[in-house]
């Protein structure tokens, strides 16, 4: 951020995670909810975004985002196998009793939430994102 600073640059857009959200009993988590980083990779995502904020009092406008787990082409891993399973009829292992929440988000959605943090005016980007799935059931449903 410093180097981005130093040349001009006017705006910056973070990517972080909800991991920096650690794990919530209550749904939907909000961009208010406490943060409370899920091991060192949480941990690190929350020093970063506290790095983003002291830019933007220096000036700068740095949009931090928060996305869910996001799918798509070449971005499925894991969740291929799920899908070919469930394709082919397979019973596939669950977390407990599937009761559990769940958003995916498709990455042309969080390309589309990265572009709007490049576009829209400062004012309305200049703060924390989640982006994720408007609509979303337990796994169990899913």
């Amino acid at each position: 951020l410093w180097a981005a600073k130093e040349h001009g640059v006017e705006r910056v857009v973070y990517i972080s995670s909800t991991a920096v959200y650690g794990t919530h009993d209550t749904h939907p988590i909000t961009e208010e909810s406490p943060l409370d980083g899920v091991g060192p990779y949480g941990d690190a995502k929350i020093e970063a975004e506290n790095i983003c904020r002291d830019f933007r009092r220096m000036g700068m406008c740095v949009p931090i985002i928060r996305p869910k787990t996001f799918i798509g082409p070449q971005r499925l891993g894991v969740f291929q196998v799920l899908f070919d399973w469930i394709e082919g009829g397979a019973n596939i292992p669950m977390v407990g009793w599937g009761n559990n929440k769940y958003q995916l988000l498709h990455v042309h959605d969080l390309v589309r939430a990265i572009e709007m943090m490049f576009t829209l005016d400062e004012s309305e980007v200049n703060d924390e994102f989640n982006v994720g799935a408007t609509e979303y059931g337990t796994m169990k449903e899913d």
